[in-house]
């Protein structure tokens, strides 16, 4: 199979020998589904490459993390709104649509802004929730890792 994704910059044409499977979790704006369809940025680029191409996608809702095992085992071909990291780079092609990064959210005004990680580590009455399968690259990996070595980290399965 062979897909290229250049709707917006050029006129080339996909050639696809069958429909693509794209697994999604609903994440804010990106994607939304409500009665089994699927709208946000992704989905409406995803449509405007649909028309433009000879392929067809294929959306089904997963939870975040079970989208990367389904790429990683060959029963999804594209990995929507995720980052570049090394281990995606042995799997895949990375293809950059959309900008995302991790954000720290606190819950409390009250509390000084966190700039990097001693400000985290520092206040050792913050807790943080991350989202399983939620992947930034290494730099989230070393945040995750402190936190759970000193027993404030909590995963959540799921953005909601």
């Amino acid at each position: 199979m062979i897909f290229a994704v250049s709707a917006i910059v050029s006129p080339v044409l996909a050639e696809c020998s069958r429909p693509i499977q794209v697994p999604f979790s609903v994440t804010g704006l990106s994607v939304m589904v409500k009665n089994n369809h699927y709208s946000g940025i992704t989905p409406d680029f995803l449509n405007i490459v649909e028309a433009k191409s000879n392929c067809r996608f294929i959306y089904f809702q997963v939870p975040k993390n079970r989208q990367e095992i389904l790429f990683e085992n060959g029963k999804a071909d594209l990995l929507i709104t995720t980052i570049k990291t090394d281990k995606r780079d042995k799997i895949g092609n990375f293809v950059p649509l959309i900008q995302i990064r991790a954000m720290v959210i606190l819950i409390e005004s009250a509390h000084a802004e966190i700039q990097n990680l001693s400000d985290l580590l520092a206040r050792k009455q913050l807790k943080l929730v991350a989202v399983r399968g939620f992947d930034y690259g290494a730099g989230y990996q070393i945040i995750l890792e402190e936190m759970a070595k000193r027993g404030r980290l909590i995963v959540e399965p799921d953005v909601i």
